[in-house]
C-alpha cells in the first residue's frame, strides 16, 4: 500500500515538472519568434557607421597611389549594387582634395560568380533611370567623368565633375587589394561615350573594340 502512494506522489511529482518545462519553452520560443521580427537598425540595406575624424586617408594617400585627398565623409547610399555585396564590404565615401570632390563606392562579394552576377544585373538597370546598358558597347554612363574597375571579386565606382586619375585609381586597386585584380576598365570623359579596357598582365590594359 505504502508502494502504491509512493508512485501515486511520484506520478504528481513528475507531471507537475513536466508541465512548469512546457511553459519555459513555449515562453522562451514566444520571445524568440519576436526577437527575430523585430525591427533592428543593423537589418537596413546600408547604414553610416564612420565620421570624418575615424577614417583613415592612408590608403588613398600612399606613395603608391597619391590621390591627393584632403578628407572623408561617408555617405548614403541606395546603389543598385548594395543588394549584391557582402553587407560589412561596402563603402561610400565623398573625397575631397584641394580642387575637386570625387564620389567613390566599392564592393566586395563572395567570389567570382557573385561579382560577374551582380555586375551583369547592374548593367541591366545602370543609374538613376535604371537603363540597360549593353556589355562592352561605348555608351554615355553618366553626365559627368566616371571610372568603374571590375576586379575579379569586387567592383569600384568613381564619379566626379573634374577629371579622374585612372592610374592612381588603379594603383589603388593594386596596391590595397593585391589578390583581388583587375578584370576590366570602364573610362567615360565628360560628354563622351566610356571605353572598355581588359587588363591582359599586371601593368597592361588592351581596348575593347565593339
Amino acid at each position: 500500500m505504502r508502494s502504491k502512494h509512493q508512485r501515486f506522489i511520484r506520478i504528481i511529482s513528475l507531471s507537475i515538472i513536466l508541465t512548469s518545462c512546457e511553459k519555459t519553452d513555449s515562453a522562451s520560443h514566444n520571445n524568440g519568434a519576436y526577437s527575430d521580427i523585430k525591427p533592428r537598425k543593423e537589418h537596413l540595406a546600408y547604414q553610416d557607421t564612420s565620421s570624418t575624424s575615424t577614417i583613415d586617408l592612408s590608403p588613398w594617400n600612399q606613395d603608391s597611389v597619391h590621390l591627393s585627398i584632403e578628407s572623408a565623409s561617408v555617405s548614403e547610399s541606395n546603389h543598385f549594387l548594395n543588394r549584391f555585396a557582402v553587407q560589412k564590404r561596402r563603402e561610400r565615401f565623398e573625397l575631397k582634395t584641394t580642387h575637386e570632390i570625387m564620389y567613390f563606392e566599392r564592393w566586395e562579394f563572395e567570389d567570382t560568380t557573385a561579382r560577374r552576377r551582380a555586375a551583369f544585373n547592374w548593367f541591366d538597370h545602370f543609374g538613376p533611370d535604371q537603363r540597360s546598358l549593353p556589355w562592352m558597347k561605348r555608351v554615355k554612363l553618366s553626365e559627368g567623368n566616371h571610372l568603374i574597375l571590375i576586379n575579379r571579386k569586387s567592383i569600384l565606382e568613381i564619379q566626379s565633375k573634374e577629371s579622374i586619375n585612372s592610374k592612381a585609381w588603379i594603383n589603388y586597386q593594386r596596391f590595397n587589394f593585391p589578390k583581388d585584380s583587375i578584370v576590366y576598365q570602364i573610362e567615360q570623359i565628360q560628354g563622351k561615350k566610356c571605353h572598355w579596357y581588359r587588363r591582359v598582365s599586371p601593368f597592361t590594359f588592351s581596348p575593347i573594340t565593339p
